[in-house]
């Protein structure tokens, strides 16, 4: 399935998989994403917050909840080099 994600920035394309992984399409380049990055993705665009998908992450692989927040950061960061994030939680969030 594929979906338009307009709400981080700039506007690209995630084809998402069966088995929960994707595909990041922007600007003429394609990124793989796993299925923790493409659940980070679709949370964002429905409009949860950082803090809640970090809780939810968390409880749902008993990982420390620090340890998924800077996990979740240095994804968008990284995403960052190819959108231009304009959320402005997640510009705050990222420092960027």
């Amino acid at each position: 399935m594929k979906r338009k994600i307009t709400s981080l920035g700039t506007h690209f394309i995630l084809r998402m998989e069966e088995n929960g992984e994707g595909t990041i399409a922007v600007n003429g380049s394609i990124f793989s994403a796993d299925h923790i990055a493409v659940k980070v993705i679709t949370d964002l665009e429905k409009g949860l917050s950082f803090f809640s998908i970090v809780e939810e992450i968390s409880n749902l692989y008993k990982v420390d909840k620090n340890t998924i927040d800077q996990d979740i950061k240095d994804f968008l960061i990284d995403l960052h080099k190819y959108i231009t994030i304009t959320n402005k939680e997640i510009r705050d969030i990222i420092n960027v």
